[in-house]
C-alpha cells in the first residue's frame, strides 16, 4: 500500500493524499489489482488529477507576457508576478516600486530587471505596486512573467 496524491492542478495545490493498494502475482511479478481509498483504507477514491509523489516539488506554469507601451500611458503590473524586464525604447520612463521610490530612465536602450525568488517550491512574487510612467513620445517594452492561470493580463 503507497500513499499517493492527486495533484488536481498543474501547480503544487490543490492535492489530495490517497492510499494505493496494489496486489501482485508472486511468481511472474505482475500486477493483479489495484485499488485507491481514501486514507481511512476502506472509502473507495477516484482520482481526478495528476498521480504522483507526495510533497514533490511540482512547478506553478508561468507564461511570458510581452507588452510595448507608448505615452502617455501608466501601466500597473499584476499580482503574482514573478519577474519583469523593462526596455526603453524612448526616454523618459518612470518606475515606481512598492515602497515609492521612484526612478527616471532617461536612456534609450536602457534595460533593467527584477526577480524574485522561489519560495517553498512556489514561484517568488515581486512586491506590489509598481508602476511605470510612460509620457507623451515616450516608449517601453515589458516581458514578465506570470502564472498561467490569470491569462493574458497585458
Amino acid at each position: 500500500t503507497l500513499v499517493l496524491c492527486d495533484y488536481l492542478t498543474d501547480g503544487p495545490t490543490p492535492v489530495t493524499q490517497f492510499l494505493r493498494t496494489v496486489v501482485y502475482d508472486c511468481e511472474t511479478g505482475e500486477a493483479l489489482d489495484q485499488t485507491d481509498t481514501a486514507l481511512d483504507g476502506t472509502t473507495p477514491y477516484a482520482p481526478v488529477g495528476e498521480i504522483g509523489e507526495c510533497h514533490q516539488c511540482r512547478p506553478t506554469p508561468m507564461c511570458p507576457q510581452l507588452l510595448g507601451l507608448s505615452g502617455p500611458e501608466t501601466w500597473t503590473m499584476p499580482e503574482g508576478t514573478e519577474s519583469l524586464s523593462l526596455t526603453v525604447a524612448c526616454g523618459p520612463v518612470v518606475v515606481t516600486d512598492c515602497r515609492g521610490n521612484t526612478t527616471q530612465i532617461n536612456e534609450p536602450g536602457a534595460s533593467f530587471n527584477w526577480a524574485a525568488p522561489p519560495v517553498d517550491c512556489r514561484p517568488g512574487r515581486l512586491c506590489t505596486p509598481l508602476t511605470v510612467d510612460v509620457p507623451a513620445d515616450s516608449a517601453v517594452y515589458l516581458n514578465f512573467l506570470t502564472p498561467c492561470d490569470m491569462g493574458d493580463v497585458s
